[in-house]
């Protein structure tokens, strides 16, 4: 038997199919999420104190001059000298008082805990401008020379 083609291309006498009815179904979406607010790393982290100001470090050498243990060079005149570099660092509170002395280095040739001594008992009689903001430490290079 022929079978012949309708005019969509089906077999003539073929039974037709009908499609499932398609349901309407409806799925309320979700309102798309807001994405996370970008954060600044710079923004978020607190920003870091700036440096002790340098004119501030030498207002202070010049107030206390005295103070940092000069007199200590010499040892029986120029028949012996206390001399050498010391590097000291001085915690400051918001005020500006020297709070806390450590020697970073002392490279004082004779008798350099003579020398230590004296500087840890003298330097917290210093003054500095307050730190209002700036890292509350400083750093100084002490020279302990002489002119013989």
């Amino acid at each position: 038997m022929l079978v012949g083609c309708d005019s969509n291309g089906r077999a003539a006498n073929a039974p037709t199919e009908r499609a499932p009815a398609a349901s309407a179904v409806v799925v309320p979406s979700a309102p798309p999420a807001d994405p996370a607010p970008a954060v600044d790393a710079a923004a978020a982290a607190p920003a870091a104190p700036a440096p002790y100001p340098a004119e501030a470090i030498e207002r202070a050498r010049r107030a206390h001059s005295g103070k940092a243990c000069q007199e200590l060079v010499y040892k029986k005149g120029c028949a012996e000298t206390r001399t050498g570099r010391v590097k000291v660092r001085l915690g400051l509170g918001s005020g500006g008082k020297v709070e806390g002395v450590e020697i970073v280095e002392n490279g004082v040739k004779r008798d350099p805990d003579v020398v230590e001594k004296c500087l840890k008992t003298k330097l917290p009689e210093w003054a500095f401008d307050p730190p209002d903001g700036a890292v509350p430490s400083v750093e100084l290079d002490l020279v302990f020379a002489d002119k013989c």
